[in-house]
C-alpha cells in the first residue's frame, strides 16, 4: 500500500510540476513506488496462485504492462500538454491499482511473523473467495520454521542454480530478454533520428 501511495502521489504531483529537476525527483519516487508495489504483488501471486497457473497469471500481468506503453503513446497523441498527461496517468493508475488496498495478505507472511490469528483470518478470507466455509477456531497452525531459518546465504542461493535446472533455464531466459529489450529501447531512443528523418525545418 505504501508503494502504491508513493507512486500515485508522484504521478499526480507531476500535473502541477513545471521544474525539470523536480520532475526528475518525482519520476524517481514513481519508480520506487512502482517497484515496491509490483514486487509485492508478484510475490503474493506466487504464494496464492496454484503452481500450474503461476506462469500464466504473471505472464498475463507482464503483457498488460507492455501493452500500457503503446496505449500511453496513443493517449498522449491527443493530449499535447504533458502536465495533463500526468493527470490522465494518475487516473488510470488509481483505477488499475485499487485492488492493492483490498488484496488479502499472505497467510505465510503472518505465520513467519508468529501472528496466527491474522493467518487464520487470511485463510478464511481465501476460503470465502472459493465459496467455502473454513472453521479454524480450535485448530492450531504451526509454521515449518522461523524467518531466520529460511534466510539463505549467497553461496546457498548460487547452489540452487546448480541444483534446479528449471530455475537456471528460466533465469537465463529472463536475463537475456531484459538485455535484448533494453538494447532495443536505448537503440531506438538515442538513434531515432537516423531511422526517421527529422520533420522539423
Amino acid at each position: 500500500m505504501i508503494g502504491t501511495l508513493v507512486a500515485g502521489i508522484s504521478i499526480f504531483t507531476g500535473t502541477f510540476c513545471h521544474n525539470y529537476l523536480l520532475l526528475l525527483a518525482l519520476r524517481f519516487f514513481l519508480g520506487v513506488g512502482r517497484y515496491m508495489t509490483s514486487t509485492a504483488m508478484f510475490i503474493l501471486t506466487v504464494e496464492l496462485v496454484p503452481t500450474k497457473q503461476r506462469n500464466l497469471v504473471n505472464g498475463w500481468a507482464s503483457c498488460l504492462w507492455v501493452l500500457g506503453y503503446p496505449a500511453a503513446a496513443g493517449i498522449g497523441y491527443f493530449i499535447p500538454d504533458w502536465n495533463y498527461m500526468f493527470l490522465t496517468a494518475s487516473i488510470f493508475y488509481l483505477i488499475t491499482t485499487l485492488n492493492v488496498f483490498f488484496c488479502i495478505e499472505s497467510p505465510k507472511f503472518y505465520l513467519i511473523n508468529n501472528n496466527e490469528q491474522a493467518a487464520k483470518r487470511a485463510f478464511k478470507a481465501l476460503a470465502k473467495l472459493n465459496d467455502m466455509e473454513l472453521d479454524l477456531e480450535n485448530v492450531e497452525i504451526l509454521d515449518a520454521g522461523s524467518a531466520k531459518q529460511r534466510e539463505q546465504s549467497i553461496k546457498q542461493q548460487l547452489m540452487d542454480f546448480a541444483r534446479y535446472p528449471t530455475l537456471r533455464l528460466e533465469s537465463g531466459i529472463l536475463m537475456s530478454l531484459w538485455f535484448v529489450v533494453a538494447m532495443f529501447y536505448y537503440g531506438f531512443n538515442f538513434g531515432w533520428g537516423t531511422i526517421v528523418p527529422d520533420p522539423r525545418p
